[in-house]
């Protein structure tokens, strides 16, 4: 099929794709408002508030539904379902424009407006003091950036490839990717210009900290190469998945 764009053909596609992810769109609410009444539940027993930080799991929870949103919400294929998904007739254009606008719109402002309802009404159920807390806690826009974008494109890249417990695969695959890149930083700082870097692997998500170490005046060059790698990832995992659907294309 040719890779063009017809509306009437996208939205069928969009009325089909939300049948079938319904169930876990109401999920990943569900969980976030369970989290925020065992949070409201805690701080409503003072001599029973062994979590006094549990409303930080929210604000959390929300970002791990968008980043993991892929490996929950694309149709799980079986010889049945697969030949079904891969023969609609929509363009593959079509089907990436579908993962955009679920994984990039839908998905995020779903959690943002239940986080935003859910602070908004916190004053009618903690005190005043934790309330200013709540507001603070649950601001989630403040974290929602290019690096949560970029983990979840590589979670649904991940998921074309691995298929099976893709959810569980992606994290572990990444975690080795870490491992080996901070080993890979270190051996060559150590060896090629002679001085030592101490970091931990989170560390790698902010490279400017540990870059000042040995790289005296250029802490703004770092700054501008990594805001442009946080710009650049994402698209191009995102350009890699059309690639990989048109693997699938029949």
């Amino acid at each position: 099929m040719n890779n063009t764009f017809d509306l009437k053909r996208f939205m069928y596609l969009e009325i089909y794709d939300f049948v079938k992810s319904k169930n876990q769109l109401l999920l990943i609410v569900a969980s976030i408002v369970i989290l925020y009444v065992l949070a409201v539940l805690f701080d409503s027993f003072e001599n029973f508030n062994f979590f006094p930080n549990f409303i930080g799991l929210v604000p959390l929870s929300a970002l791990a539904a968008i980043i993991i949103s892929p490996c929950i919400l694309v149709p799980k294929l079986d010889k049945y379902t697969g030949t079904f998904q891969y023969t609609l007739p929509v363009s593959n254009f079509e089907r990436l424009l579908s993962f955009v606008l679920k994984y990039i719109v839908i998905i995020p402002l779903l959690c943002l407006s239940t986080v935003f309802v859910l602070k908004s009404i916190s004053p009618l159920f903690v005190s005043e003091d934790r309330a200013i807390l709540y507001n603070k806690v649950l601001d989630l826009e403040m974290n929602l950036n290019f690096l949560v974008f970029g983990f979840q494109a590589v979670f649904l890249l991940g998921y074309f490839y691995f298929r099976k417990l893709a959810i569980i695969k992606v994290p572990v695959t990444l975690f080795l990717f870490f491992i080996l890149l901070q080993t890979v930083s270190m051996i060559t700082v150590k060896y090629l210009m002679n001085t030592d870097i101490s970091y931990s692997i989170f560390n790698l998500l902010q490279p400017s900290e540990f870059y000042i170490q040995w790289m005296d005046g250029s802490n703004s060059i770092i700054s501008i190469c990594n805001a442009i790698l946080r710009l650049i990832i994402p698209f191009g995992i995102w350009v890699a998945i059309y690639f990989k659907l048109k693997e699938t294309e029949i």
